[in-house]
């Protein structure tokens, strides 16, 4: 078969894939839209209420690509298709930049990603979970950390641009952390730092859980390089920071919040404690795959820097997670893990990076990498139950 029949030949798969995994979005999807008490149908009103009355709520993105899509349409059943389209074509967005991303590292590595390796991570980043745990196996999601979310839409917009926003800053040839100490590193351009603050500060207008753990991590990323540029800092958060200033005063405005009342308290793991009774076990069981890529690749990272930006990423996320909350009676609702969706995700993208880094292996290492694939099937494998069992309408029904 000549190089062109196989090229042809991957891209139909490729062609295939997407359409088989588009099918799967809208399937699941108008499930979700077709329920008026649950977060899908919820939004789905809330689009209709912008369209008919104006009212804007602070995140905003998603109901106004939802009413751009739908024609400005106010009814129901048109909103509904147009939400089911936007969100699958912000599922495969998300795949195709993650796709690029690992391309990129890939090729950096010196070992090109070939279309068979890249289909298989395509699926299985599609579906990747956490693990299931012994005393709720059913249940893969609530009180777990997961990179796959498929009942919050504002979640689903937020995390191409959380994973664009990163790769813009971050993903030059420019980020080296050592484990003991920073090394010489060139530091992020103004131009980059104001490219990526424009990115963060539109998925704060979708969600804005990622730039609250991004511009910390950030920072100590910094701090640590030694590289604490207040010009390049400014570039970077204020447009964040004035797009989350904006919609404090909004939700004011607009009756969503009352003035002078709380929205963050210190109460650790109170959150986490009423989805799981375990939460060290849930975290395991969601970051089993990175842990056992961190631990394969301690001495020998090929991208140290950026695995370790997501690790402290992760890190920042999970901690404002555990540690805040919401007075009542929105604490239940756990709106500071959110955040932690893109992290998860972007920590599970470099783990994978780092295993598709060429390395010479005697036997005992190979099995050890052949044990991080599997986990990370036994991740997509999970997903799948996820994806079968949705937990919003398993607990809903």
């Amino acid at each position: 078969m000549s190089a062109r029949l196989r090229r042809l030949g991957w891209w139909a798969l490729g062609s295939a894939l997407a359409l088989a995994l588009a099918a799967l979005c809208v399937r699941l999807f108008l499930q979700y839209l077709s329920r008026p008490d649950l977060d899908q149908g919820l939004h789905v009103q809330f689009t209709r209420q912008l369209l008919d009355e104006g009212t804007l709520l602070p995140h905003f993105l998603y109901h106004l690509l939802v009413a751009l899509v739908a024609g400005l349409s106010e009814d129901t059943g048109q909103l509904t298709f147009a939400a089911a389209l936007v969100l699958t074509a912000l599922v495969l967005l998300k795949l195709v930049l993650s796709l690029l991303v690992l391309r990129q590292l890939a090729a950096r590595a010196g070992a090109p990603l070939g279309p068979a390796a890249a289909l298989a991570l395509c699926a299985a980043f599609f579906f990747v979970a956490p693990l299931p745990t012994w005393w709720e196996p059913e249940n893969i999601y609530l009180g777990q950390l997961s990179p796959t979310v498929w009942h919050n839409p504002t979640a689903i917009t937020a995390l191409p641009l959380a994973l664009l926003s990163f790769w813009v800053l971050l993903g030059g040839p420019l980020l080296r952390l050592s484990v003991n100490k920073p090394e010489p590193a060139a530091p992020v351009s103004h131009t980059r730092a104001l490219a990526a603050g424009l990115l963060l500060a539109l998925s704060v207008t979708a969600k804005p859980n990622f730039a609250l753990a991004f511009l910390p991590a950030v920072c100590l990323l910094w701090l640590l390089q030694r590289r604490l540029e207040p010009v390049r800092l400014l570039l970077l958060a204020l447009p964040a920071l004035a797009v989350l200033a904006w919609q404090y005063q909004h939700a004011i405005s607009s009756g969503l919040e009352a003035r002078g009342a709380g929205m963050v308290m210190l109460r650790p793991l109170s959150v986490w404690r009423l989805y799981s009774p375990h939460p060290l076990v849930s975290g395991l069981v969601s970051f089993a795959f990175p842990l056992a890529v961190l631990a394969f690749a301690w001495r020998d990272p090929r991208h140290r820097g950026l695995l370790a930006f997501a690790w402290l990423l992760a890190l920042v996320a999970l901690g404002e997670f555990a540690l805040l909350a919401e007075p009542e009676p929105r604490t239940g609702d756990a709106n500071y893990y959110w955040g932690l969706v893109p992290a998860t995700y972007v920590l599970f993208l470099l783990s994978a990076a780092e295993l598709l880094a060429p390395r010479p292996l005697p036997g005992r290492r190979r099995l050890c990498r052949l044990g991080c694939w599997v986990l990370l099937a036994l991740h997509a494998a999970s997903g799948i139950v996820l994806y079968l069992v949705p937990f919003q309408l398993a607990v809903a029904d």
